[in-house]
């Protein structure tokens, strides 16, 4: 993720510098020498790739130096639903963040019609992976269902290509490397007085082909790893 956003950054902007990299174990108990480190540094942004209970905790043990308001953040995945629940009233805010499918993203029937059939069951939101599992058992019955058979190889062939009608939106497997072919919700981390979690906020919906590994990319990648 770290080689992509630094190869991306300088394409975008070449004049972009990297000023410091900081490397936690998973499962770290103490973040001190690693907040210490970027107060130092005094980046103007700083990209991280923490998720789950390291999360929470990088959060939690951040905040009092107040680090989330001297620099911007991009966190992949920051605005995740089970870490909104797990940070509650102290989750940081202005977080640059994204997610594959967001409860209130698109605002459409099959996504509400989804939501309100979710939390009627589970008394909560939907993840990005409720969303995620939902998908992948509708792409697995279309294809069984286009392939007329439960052979394997028949439904995988008839999954290369197939589209749905997700709640995030249309969807795609890609024919060529089986990759999900859809658009991307970035925002930033923020309340919203409808919900009781922060949700992604100042949204901006990228088209799939702007973000999606692109072919070349991944034949280039196939060829290295021969």
């Amino acid at each position: 993720m770290w080689e992509i956003f630094k190869a991306k950054t300088k394409e975008l902007n070449p004049k972009a510098e990297f000023i410091g990299e900081q490397w936690p174990k998973l499962a770290t108990p103490d973040y001190t020498s690693y907040i210490n480190a970027i107060l130092q540094a005094k980046p103007d942004a700083v990209y991280c790739s923490l998720w789950g209970g390291d999360l929470v905790a990088f959060f939690k043990q951040a905040k009092p130096y107040g680090l989330f308001d001297k620099m911007k953040w991009v966190i992949a995945t920051g605005a995740d639903v089970s870490l909104a629940r797990a940070m509650g009233k102290e989750m940081p805010t202005g977080i640059i963040a994204d997610q594959r499918y967001y409860f209130h993203w698109p605002n459409t029937p099959k996504n509400q019609e989804f939501v309100k059939a979710y939390l009627a069951k589970n008394n909560e939101y939907p993840s990005a992976w409720a969303a995620q599992g939902y998908d992948g058992i509708y792409f697995l019955a279309e294809g069984v269902k286009k392939a007329g058979s439960l052979d394997a190889e028949k439904v995988v062939a008839a999954l290369e290509g197939l589209s749905i009608d997700a709640p995030r939106g249309k969807a795609t497997l890609r024919k060529e490397d089986h990759q999900l072919y859809a658009d991307y919700m970035i925002g930033e981390i923020g309340w919203d007085k409808n919900y009781p979690i922060t949700i992604v906020t100042n949204t901006e919906v990228f088209p799939a082909d702007k973000v999606i590994y692109s072919l070349a990319d991944w034949k280039k990648a196939q060829e290295a790893n021969k």
